[in-house]
């Protein structure tokens, strides 16, 4: 009978063995099988905001004056020149802000028409490609409207300027 005794004895053991194996695997399956997720945000606080804020006219020589008051919106500043002798001119400063908390620099510049066919000159100082525009500060664009005094009675005594100021992100 000892024999039947431990053949018993060695079933129970296999048995008992195979019984925490498929325990340890099912705990290993539930373990490896669970589903994760991992979730998550980005925000960015940083604000772009460039803009005319301000134009004023800064010189005048001989007898020319303003037909109509200067005036601004934040992409646009509108002037109306009179001149009435050749050498007249003036002067008017635009005043661009950077009041985002982006650093923004001058990308290009685009006078049209470009041509000075006309007698009448329009001059643009104060910035070129390039220029940077930390965010908080301002760039001033200086934009001359005169009757070039080389000249006689220009055939076309009107001259409507566009000046384009573009910026991008400094980088």
């Amino acid at each position: 009978m000892k024999n039947t005794f431990v053949k018993t004895e060695n079933k129970n053991v296999v048995i008992g063995a195979l019984v925490i194996a498929i325990l340890i695997m099912a705990i290993g399956y539930a373990l490896l099988s669970q589903e994760l997720k991992v979730n998550g945000s980005g925000t960015i606080s940083s604000t772009w905001n460039v803009g005319i804020t301000n134009i004023v006219q800064s010189a005048k020589e001989q007898n020319a004056t303003e037909r109509t008051e200067p005036s601004f919106t934040s992409t646009t500043a509108t002037f109306d020149v009179g001149l009435t002798a050749p050498g007249d001119s003036m002067t008017y400063d635009i005043t661009i802000s950077n009041t985002g908390s982006l650093d923004a620099k001058v990308s290009s510049i685009i006078v049209t028409p470009s041509d000075e066919s006309a007698g009448i000159t329009y001059t643009v100082t104060g910035v070129q490609a390039g220029t940077t525009l930390a965010a908080g500060e301002t760039n001033t664009v200086h934009v001359k409207v005169s009757w070039d005094n080389t000249t006689g009675m220009p055939a076309v005594l009107t001259k409507t300027v566009s000046v384009t100021v573009n910026y991008e992100q400094d980088i």
